[in-house]
This record gives C-alpha cells, sequence and structure tokens, in this order.
C-alpha cells in the first residue's frame, strides 16, 4: 500500500506510481493518473472497450448443452387437483373455517 503523500507545490501525486508532478502531465476524468501510467497501461493491455449491451452467456459445464434457461425456477404446476383439498374447510373446536375466514358453524 502506498502512502498518503501530500505534495509542498502545485503539483499533483499519481496513484500509480506514487510520483510528484504537474497538473499539466494527469489525464482522465479525475486527474489522478499521470500521462506515462497511461501509455505504459495502454502498451501493455491494449484500449479495452466496454461491452456493448448484454449479452448471451453459454454454460461451461462440460455435461451441458446450449444455454441456461432457469427451468427449475419457474412456478410449481403440481399434479392436477393436488390443492384441491385447500378448498375444504377446516375445525376449529365446533367450527368449520374456510381459509377465506369465513366460518361454517355445525
Amino acid at each position: 500500500m502506498k502512502p498518503n503523500l501530500v505534495p509542498l507545490s502545485a503539483n499533483r501525486i499519481c496513484l500509480v506510481c506514487a510520483r510528484s508532478k504537474p497538473r499539466s502531465e494527469f489525464v482522465g476524468e479525475r486527474g489522478r493518473t499521470c500521462q506515462s501510467c497511461l501509455d505504459r497501461r495502454l502498451a501493455k493491455h491494449g484500449n479495452r472497450e466496454a461491452p456493448q449491451g448484454p449479452r448471451e452467456t453459454p454454460i461451461t459445464n462440460a455435461t451441458s448443452r446450449g444455454h441456461y434457461t432457469g427451468a427449475e425456477l419457474r412456478h410449481f404446476a403440481g399434479r392436477p387437483g393436488a390443492m384441491d383439498a385447500f378448498a375444504l374447510p377446516s375445525r376449529m373446536g365446533d367450527r368449520l373455517v374456510y381459509r377465506s375466514g369465513r366460518g361454517a358453524k355445525q
């Protein structure tokens, strides 16, 4: 970690190389990197552009084919008639109570 340096002159300190340089040598929106550090980075990595828009990412597992669709995350469909029991009332003491809250006395 580089120490927090405060220049005594009107120069600024580059966050990459930690050297004090004139303000005219700094580039970028915030001006925290000197031109020589930027040139070294571009020479090493090239000028990378940000990806444009969303992209489909294929599944990388060796046993998979195609793209991930998320089929297991869909709503539960269940068997036909599996939820019919919820239409019937529950007994609470001597009363039958439906899920909607209405009660039927027996």
